[in-house]
């Protein structure tokens, strides 16, 4: 077997629980995909079947640490091919805590829910399939430069992601020729009370 292993949120209480179950389900599919319909992966001129193993990370930086530091991953036993893979969580943030194991180790990691830049900055075994947070608000701001907007404001969580979206707002005014009104930062899972003065 090739081995992919990787935390996600899985109980209903998780912050990320909604957003992981889609990529969870996602990954399911392709390892069935892969296993029943492709008889497995071709290396070498011989077929191995994709093996995976999830672990709860309760959407916890703190418990994606321990699984990658309690040696979860990388998963190898005597029936696998010397190859591991990682998946990340869904969140740069939680995939953060993965990005140096993974790089220290030589280990691919394939982080699908991840697009902050420090996640894969440096890091050569990692490797996403998001744009860049940098690049996230382009369209958006291009549309609004082109529909007639004259000035643009942002708020936004107190989160890597969000933080790095917006984080290309003055690049962008600038070169759509926008006026920034404001920039406001509210505290990670907002409640209304942190909004009404925005």
């Amino acid at each position: 077997f090739i081995s992919f292993a990787h935390p996600m949120s899985l109980m209903e209480g998780d912050k990320f629980f909604s957003t992981g179950q889609l990529q969870l389900k996602s990954i399911e599919m392709m390892v069935d995909e892969i296993n029943s319909q492709r008889c497995g992966v071709g290396v070498d001129g011989k077929r191995y079947g994709i093996e995976l193993t999830t672990y709860g990370d309760d959407s916890s930086k703190d418990k994606v640490g321990a699984i990658v530091e309690n040696g979860m991953l990388p998963i190898r036993n005597s029936t696998s091919i010397d190859a591991s893979f990682w998946l990340g969580p869904y969140s740069s943030g939680l995939t953060g805590k993965i990005s140096p194991h993974a790089n220290a180790t030589n280990t691919i990691l394939v982080a699908g829910g991840a697009a902050s830049t420090p996640v894969f900055r440096d890091n050569p075994t990692i490797f996403g399939t998001f744009p860049p947070t940098s690049k996230y608000l382009a369209q958006a701001i291009k549309a609004l430069a082109e529909a007639g907007a004259r000035t643009v404001s942002s708020v936004w969580e107190d989160a890597s992601f969000t933080r790095g979206v917006c984080a290309a707002l003055d690049a962008l005014a600038q070169e759509h020729g926008l006026e920034i009104k404001s920039q406001t930062e509210v505290p990670s899972s907002p409640s209304a009370a942190d909004l009404d003065p925005v």
